[in-house]
C-alpha cells in the first residue's frame, strides 16, 4: 500500500472481535487498519534527467544510459479510480530543445499471482541524435504495458509485456547556411521520412534480486536480462529483435576482492511478411554500442558501421564481454557509500548479419580495451563512474574516448 504513493500514514490496531450483534467474542481479535490518503493531486515544475540508452553491458538493468538535463512539468491525480491508480500528464523540454509529452494511467495489481501493475496511455517524443547521428526523430505512440513484479526502482525480479504503436519520422539535419539542403550522410537520407512501427515486447530481468551489497555496484551475486521484441503488420517495419545479458560476481576474499564477468548478445532479423514490411532494418531499431559503462574507451555509438560522414548507423548483431576485478575504495566516506575501484578488460563488436559469414568475420569485428575505474552507487537511484581505457584494438571509423565519466540513473 505504501508503494502506491497514494497514502501518507497507516495505523494498525488490535480490537476485541465482536459478532453482528455487537457481542464480544471470547479470545477473538480483529486487526483494524486506518490509512490517511495523500492530497488527491500533485503538481510538479522543475528539473529532471532523461535517459539516452545504448546496448552492450548492463548491471541490474536493461542498458546503461547517459542522462540529459530537461525541464519538466506534470500533473498527477492520485487514486483517481478508487483503486490506487494514478493518472498523469507530463510535458518536458530537454537541454537540446527536444520536447516530450505523455498522458497515461498507472494501476497497481494486487490480485495477480505476483504483485504487479498495468499502465497505458499516449505519448509524443522528439529526440535529437547529435552528435553521433545527423538526424532527429519524432514519435507519436500508443502503449499498454503489463508488469509482474516490483518497479525498476525497487530490487526484485520482474517480467513485463508491452504492446505499442509508434508513428515515427526520421528527419535529417538541415544545412546551416544553404536553404532546403541537408547536412546528413547519404545513409541517413536514404532512411529519412515517416514509418509506422507496431510491436510486442517481452522483458524479464532479475533487477538486483540476487546481487549484494548494492545492485548497482555489487561484489557478489548473479544478474540477467532478456528482451524479445516482435514488430510487424499493420506497421511497415517488421523484425524479431532479441537481447540476452548476464553477469556473475564472485568474491575472491570476502568483499575485499571480487571478480566480475559480463556477457551480452543481441540480434535483429528483418521480417518482410510477404512484402508488407520494409526489406531492411530501420536506423532507429538497430543496436548502438559504445559509451561510459557500456563499452568503455569508445564514444557513445562509436563502435561499428558508419555512414559516409561519420554517422553511426547502427548494426544488426552485437556481442560483448568483460572481466573485472574490484576492491573497496580506499577512503572511508566513499567506501561507506559502497564505492569500489576496478580494473577491466572488455571485448565486443557490432556489425550487420550479412557481414557475419564465419568465425573469422566475428573476430575481425571484435574490439578490445582494458583499463581502470571507480564506481560509486548513488543510493537506490543508480551508479556514477569514472574510467580510463587503453584501446588495444579498434576498427576503421571507430570513435575512441579513453577518459570517460558516466551516470546511470533510474526514476519511477
Amino acid at each position: 500500500m505504501h508503494s502506491t504513493n497514494c497514502y501518507d500514514t497507516f495505523i494498525a490496531s488490535l480490537e476485541q472481535a465482536k459478532d453482528d450483534k455487537g457481542n464480544v467474542l471470547p479470545g477473538g481479535v480483529h486487526v483494524k487498519l486506518r490509512a490517511k490518503e495523500k492530497n488527491w493531486y500533485k503538481i510538479h515544475v522543475g528539473g529532471d534527467l532523461k535517459q539516452n540508452t545504448s546496448s552492450f553491458e548492463s548491471s541490474s538493468s536493461p542498458s546503461f544510459s547517459i542522462p540529459e538535463v530537461q525541464m519538466t512539468s506534470s500533473l498527477t491525480l492520485r487514486n483517481s479510480d478508487g483503486n490506487c491508480g494514478m493518472s498523469s500528464i507530463n510535458y518536458n523540454v530537454s537541454q537540446t530543445g527536444s520536447t516530450s509529452f505523455n498522458l497515461g494511467h498507472f494501476q497497481p495489481l494486487f490480485s495477480a499471482p505476483k504483485p504487479g501493475s498495468k499502465s497505458y496511455g499516449l505519448s509524443y517524443k522528439e529526440t535529437s541524435h547529435l552528435p553521433t547521428r545527423s538526424y532527429s526523430e519524432t514519435s507519436k505512440s500508443l502503449y499498454y504495458l503489463l508488469r509482474s513484479g516490483p518497479p525498476s526502482t525497487v530490487p526484485g525480479s520482474y517480467t513485463e509485456l508491452e504492446w505499442r504503436t509508434d508513428l515515427r519520422n526520421v528527419m535529417p539535419n538541415l544545412h546551416a547556411s544553404v536553404p532546403y539542403a541537408y547536412d546528413s550522410s547519404e545513409e541517413i537520407l536514404a532512411e529519412s521520412g515517416p514509418n509506422f512501427k507496431h510491436s510486442l515486447k517481452l522483458t524479464a530481468s532479475t533487477n538486483g534480486a540476487f546481487t549484494h551489497k548494492n545492485r548497482y555496484v555489487p561484489y557478489k551475486g548473479l544478474e540477467s536480462t532478456l528482451n524479445v521484441e516482435l514488430a510487424g503488420p499493420p506497421g511497415d517495419v517488421g523484425y524479431l529483435k532479441t537481447e540476452v545479458k548476464g553477469g556473475i560476481h564472485i568474491p575472491i576474499y570476502k568483499d575485499i576482492l571480487s571478480s566480475h564477468f559480463h556477457v551480452a548478445l543481441g540480434g535483429i532479423k528483418v521480417l518482410k511478411y510477404g512484402g508488407m514490411c520494409n526489406p531492411v532494418s530501420n536506423v532507429s531499431d538497430r543496436f548502438y554500442v559504445g559509451g561510459p559503462m557500456v563499452f568503455r574507451g569508445f564514444e557513445r555509438g562509436g563502435v561499428g558501421p558508419k555512414g559516409g560522414r561519420g554517422d553511426a548507423i547502427g548494426g544488426e548483431v552485437y556481442h560483448g564481454g568483460s572481466l573485472q576485478l574490484s576492491t573497496p575504495f580506499p577512503h572511508p566516506v566513499i567506501e561507506k557509500l559502497g564505492g569500489r575501484i576496478f580494473t577491466f578488460g572488455s571485448v565486443g563488436g557490432l556489425s550487420n548479419l550479412a557481414d557475419i559469414t564465419s568465425i573469422s568475420a566475428v573476430k575481425e569485428s571484435t574490439r578490445v580495451t582494458a583499463g581502470i575505474g571507480v564506481a560509486v552507487p548513488l543510493g537506490n537511484l543508480g551508479r556514477g563512474e569514472a574510467s580510463w581505457a587503453k584501446i588495444l584494438r579498434k576498427g576503421e571509423g571507430d570513435v575512441v574516448q579513453p577518459m570517460q565519466f558516466g551516470l546511470n540513473l533510474h526514476f519511477g
